[in-house]
């Protein structure tokens, strides 16, 4: 669904971000758009990674 998708967006709060999971759905670089609640300080990894993030 991914491969099909012209964006992809992921919504996460600021306690789940750096966190590990059992699943697996998709690598980061996968994602184009990070919308979550976390400060600005908490989020350049994933800007570094090519992501545009929005903060909420």
């Amino acid at each position: 669904m991914l491969d099909a998708a012209h964006r992809s967006a992921l919504l996460s709060a600021a306690a789940k971000l750096g966190t590990r999971s059992r699943f697996h759905v998709a690598p980061c670089v996968a994602l184009d758009i990070l919308i979550t609640d976390a400060p600005a300080e908490a989020t350049p990894a994933y800007s570094d990674l090519g992501m545009e993030i929005r903060h909420a």
